[in-house]
């Protein structure tokens, strides 16, 4: 029977990009629901913030450095978790970087600044726990890419080229884990979803006054007057991680709140 009041209860979970709006959402939700989270972040700042928040529900989490920009960053972090914990049974794959240039504006090194942080790093994950998730069965891995894939937004060409490919990062493993009960789905969030004001996640305020100092708040004619749902996304992951969604695998399930944006001047 499920326990829905600790959908994760015993669970290990990996959260990439955990120092994020959605990251540091989704660590607090699965915590709260029993999880041990080991959070991958780039800013020291707010992941030392996040872990005591959560450390009365959670005691074994904890953060180590991860630059989903740098490749080497994201296998030491990934080294430093198996050394940990053999077994990851939920890995959340949560790539963000702030990139914001039109097609004419980009060039190779960009490029490839994209393509480490939304595919690389999804790559690199996948191969240091999947082996091991695949022996255990039962395991869940959620990909969060951006609802630009099929909405597209003026100036967000490279950004949208690098997720599309995460949707064949998620159907194919899908099909290769499915014989070991090992899921894999994604998320296509709003995009801007990791610019959110802080107020739109549910965090204590000294979170909130971290996130202050980290990010700017979103400009909501950046989005054509909406504003991303932190705390949908993040429940929507815990879904898919959990045993509610056990028969859910290969899936792209959008929490855009069906709006349709286009970038202003």
């Amino acid at each position: 029977m499920i326990n829905y009041s600790k959908l994760l209860d015993g669970k290990y979970a990996v959260v990439t990009c955990g120092d994020s709006p959605v990251g540091c959402a989704i660590v607090q939700l699965f915590a709260e629901h029993g999880a041990t989270v080991a959070v991958g972040a780039k800013d020291a700042r707010i992941a030392s913030k996040l872990i005591p928040m959560i450390g009365g529900m959670s005691p074994g989490s904890f953060f180590w450095p991860c630059d989903l920009a740098d490749a080497a960053s994201v296998e030491a972090f990934c080294a430093e978790v198996s050394k940990r914990r053999p077994l990851v049974n939920v890995l959340v794959n949560n790539p963000w970087m702030e990139s914001d240039k039109a097609l004419e504006d980009a060039d190779d090194d960009y490029d490839a600044l994209i393509l480490q942080v939304y595919q690389r790093s999804i790559v690199q994950t996948l191969r240091a726990f999947w082996l091991a998730m695949l022996e255990a069965g039962g395991c869940s891995v959620v990909n969060i890419s951006s609802s630009t894939v099929f909405k597209a937004v003026q100036g967000s060409f490279m950004h949208t080229v690098a997720n599309g490919a995460v949707g064949g990062m998620t159907r194919v493993p899908a099909v290769e884990g499915g014989h070991h009960e090992v899921r894999v789905n994604e998320i296509l969030a709003a995009f801007g979803a990791n610019r959110a004001a802080p107020s739109q996640a549910p965090l204590n305020d000294g979170l909130t006054r971290a996130w202050e100092n980290a990010f700017s708040a979103a400009d909501s004619r950046a989005f054509g007057g909406f504003r991303p749902d932190v705390a949908g996304i993040a429940r929507a992951a815990l879904f898919l991680a959990s045993d509610m969604a056990s028969y859910i695998s290969g899936m792209s399930l959008s929490v855009s709140g069906g709006a349709q944006r286009t970038r202003l001047a």
